[in-house]
């Protein structure tokens, strides 16, 4: 029988609400009614994008993109990633604020940031549940993060699964404790 792994809390429910709000205040005042587009990156997003529009006052629109995100090697051996994301819509001309659920390397966020980028939004910004700085293999600077851990821990709960869907129907945020 496969032993469940407890769950170590570190942000609960209330705490994680009162952050969102305030980044619904934050968009609202520097936006000023103007419309958000707000593209969450499947699906470790998906709550705090449900949760966020919701608290927003500003008119807000929003979207999916899926990253799909395979490690492979060229003919020399050398590490290669192969990113590909499927949208379909247009960023051209709007507010967009892209979410994230954690942001580790930045390599991803990036890449997907300068894709977006090209198509002329009037502002880009992003912002994620959990940012990790310390883990960076790129220069990327993540706009709004509800929360900064510095710990290489597998975080779960608000969206964050254990990897097969588990966990991520949690309300809190918790780190897995060693079984």
């Amino acid at each position: 029988m496969k032993q469940i792994p407890e769950v170590e809390i570190r942000h609960d429910a209330a705490e994680i609400r009162e952050r969102v709000e305030k980044l619904a205040r934050r968009l609202d005042q520097r936006l000023k009614g103007q419309e958000i587009l707000v593209v969450g990156v499947l699906k470790g997003s998906a709550m705090f994008l449900s949760d966020l529009v919701r608290s927003l006052e500003t008119p807000s629109r929003f979207e999916f993109i899926d990253v799909d995100r395979q490690d492979e090697s060229d003919g020399a051996g050398e590490p290669r990633i192969a990113i590909r994301f499927f949208r379909h819509f247009s960023v051209a001309n709007h507010h967009v604020l892209v979410l994230k659920d954690v942001v580790n390397t930045g390599v991803v966020e990036g890449y997907l940031l300068s894709q977006l980028r090209s198509q002329g939004p009037k502002s880009l910004a992003l912002a994620c549940v959990i940012d990790r700085p310390a883990a960076r293999r790129m220069s990327l600077e993540v706009d709004e993060a509800l929360f900064v851990e510095p710990e290489d821990q597998k975080w779960v709960g608000y969206g964050l699964d254990f990897g097969d869907g588990s966990f991520a129907h949690r309300a809190n945020l918790g780190i897995l404790k060693p079984v």
